[in-house]
């Protein structure tokens, strides 16, 4: 996890969250990224779901996520972004 700061988006006014980590081989296999477990359990009871993705070409990604045994895992849209992108075993990811 690197930081958070507060941001107001078009959505609803919220926290912006921020961490970072290596992509996995098994989650662009299995469509699901999960989280670190610090990150889950710092953020996940007020996590706003879904998620949106903002990266540096300014376009914006929804990412509907589950709680699987405490654990925050992006799902539906994690695959597409990961695509879309081109994001690869050992690439760093940072939100």
């Amino acid at each position: 996890m690197a930081s958070s700061s507060f941001q107001h988006n078009h959505h609803s006014p919220s926290t912006v969250i921020s961490f970072f980590m290596i992509v996995l081989t098994e989650s662009l296999q299995n469509g699901i990224l999960k989280l670190p477990n610090k990150f889950s359990k710092k953020y996940g009871n007020g996590f706003p779901n879904p998620v949106y993705l903002k990266p540096a070409d300014d376009t914006e990604w929804k990412i509907v996520w589950t709680n699987k045994d405490g654990e925050i895992q992006f799902e539906k849209g994690w695959r597409e972004f990961a695509a879309y992108y081109s994001l690869e075993n050992g690439h760093l990811y940072v939100v």
